[in-house]
């Protein structure tokens, strides 16, 4: 399936070069990257999305967005970080999937969807997709997979079948999950942020990658951010195939496995909870200076469905007169809670189904919720 007029597909492995998207290359089978006869840098400040780099992704006609992207910054322990965890499932496969959500949504996807299995990427795919197509999860070691994350992408629709990853249709490292990811640099530059290095996690190597290609493609349109693009890996681990399609733009750094183990103890002792690899990135960003680590931090939340407290009841009277309130806003016009009283109340109505949220932009590039009672809410006292 094709889609999107002035794009071409082009095989990292063949070096085969066809037109429209291709999941993969249809000479060889191998990765594909795309490529652009007319791509634009400017930036859409009202869309608070990865969308408002529109000229740099593929014009679907129907776009899917659950507000990923302008995930916030933050300094920890004098390293900037830029939180992935802000994504609406808690990663940055939400970014390679809003992509990936618009092609079926405007190409149609006829038959079943097989997905490859890759922690974080299979449950975020479900989320985005549901209602779209018929999924299948293709796990290749049960033993090594998430089974929370396989139990909820279940929820959601997608079956898991145990077979060999070769035979997905829709392989993690494909040139739309590359379109997503690369929206991180985007979004750095944007920003205007001094630092010379961006440190990401090295395990399969897209997301390393994919900085680097939207690197190259700023440099393509007369615009050089200067950055370098530096995978943290872990000793011994390697350096993958795919970051040898990086040229000069970025370097790998390993670090001991014992130096990994006590970024992560020392993030934990900050009271923030994040995966091994994402410790390798903020390992790496401290020891080198002047670097922003790109990784996920933070307390997954746990969900519980449970009644409408007094101040849930108050808050959905408010929603309900005024709508599209922010937290703050609606704080404001209670006068007698706490700020942070609010916010749990807003998150348990939202897990109940019950308030709705729509991301807007304010200021330069700060993306703030909005809150409104969803059409089909009744509320009864």
């Amino acid at each position: 399936m094709n889609q999107g007029t002035g794009l071409f597909s082009h095989c990292l492995k063949c070096g085969a070069r066809s037109s429209g998207i291709h999941l993969k290359c249809p000479v060889c089978g191998g990765v594909t990257i795309l490529e652009y006869e007319e791509a634009s840098p400017t930036v859409d400040r009202s869309e608070a999305s990865i969308w408002r780099y529109k000229g740099l992704l593929p014009g679907f006609p129907r776009r899917v967005s659950m507000g990923e992207g302008l995930t916030p910054l933050r300094t920890v322990d004098g390293v900037i970080v830029k939180n992935e965890r802000k994504n609406p499932t808690g990663s940055y496969s939400d970014r390679a999937s809003s992509v990936i959500a618009s092609y079926i949504a405007s190409t149609g996807w006829r038959g079943v969807l097989r997905v490859e299995y890759v922690e974080d990427f299979a449950y975020s795919l479900a989320y985005y997709t549901r209602g779209l197509v018929n999924g299948r999860i293709l796990v290749e070691d049960p033993l090594n997979a998430d089974a929370d994350e396989l139990v909820k992408a279940h929820k959601l629709g997608f079956g898991i079948e145990v077979c060999n990853s070769s035979e997905a249709d829709l392989p993690y490292i494909n040139p739309l999950t590359i379109e997503g990811l690369k929206t991180i640099l985007l979004e750095i530059h944007e920003r205007r942020l001094n630092v010379e290095n961006i440190v990401v996690p090295v395990e399969t190597g897209t997301l390393a990658f994919s900085l680097c290609k939207a690197l190259r493609e700023l440099g393509e349109m007369g615009m050089h951010p200067g950055y370098i693009v530096v995978g943290a890996t872990l000793k011994g681990w390697g350096k993958p195939w795919l970051l040898n399609h990086c040229k000069d733009s970025i370097r790998v750094e390993e670090v001991e496995p014992a130096e990994a183990v006590e970024s992560l103890l020392k993030l934990s002792r900050m009271g923030l909870r994040t995966k091994l690899v994402s410790a390798l990135a903020y390992a790496v960003a401290r020891s080198m200076g002047g670097s922003i680590a790109v990784i996920t931090i933070g307390e997954k939340q746990v969900r519980q469905r449970r009644s409408v407290s007094g101040l849930g009841m108050e808050i959905l009277g408010i929603l309900e007169k005024h709508g599209d309130l922010t937290a703050y806003e609606v704080w404001r016009m209670l006068g007698k809670y706490s700020l942070r009283g609010v916010y749990k109340a807003l998150r348990s109505l939202e897990e109940l189904g019950l308030i709705c949220v729509k991301h807007v932009v304010k200021g330069v590039g700060r993306k703030v919720k909005t809150y409104s009672v969803c059409e089909d809410t009744y509320i009864v006292e």
